[in-house]
């Protein structure tokens, strides 16, 4: 996880530095990478570090190829944006 970690913690625009996510959540919120939240009373700024994975997949499906599951899953390869028109 340390490689994902950024040189420096994303900051809320109005509360100032956020802090790092505590581990956990579903295999999908793990495989996309490193979550930081405000600190903040009821403030729900939220930010994404992305993953070497998240990213690898984002740029197969941009490249027309499909992403590939996460690990150790062995589901059909779909999209995660599957049915999503822009």
């Amino acid at each position: 996880m340390a490689d994902r970690l950024p040189a420096t913690r994303p900051a809320c625009t109005h509360h100032g530095p956020m802090g790092l996510r505590p581990p956990g959540g579903s295999r999908e919120q793990r495989h996309c990478g490193v979550w930081y939240d405000c600190r903040a009373g009821d403030c729900r700024s939220s930010v994404l570090i992305a993953s070497p994975a998240l990213l690898a997949d984002l740029a197969r499906q941009a490249a027309g190829r499909p992403a590939l599951p996460p690990h150790g899953q062995s589901t059909p390869s779909t999209t995660a944006f599957e049915g999503i028109r822009s």
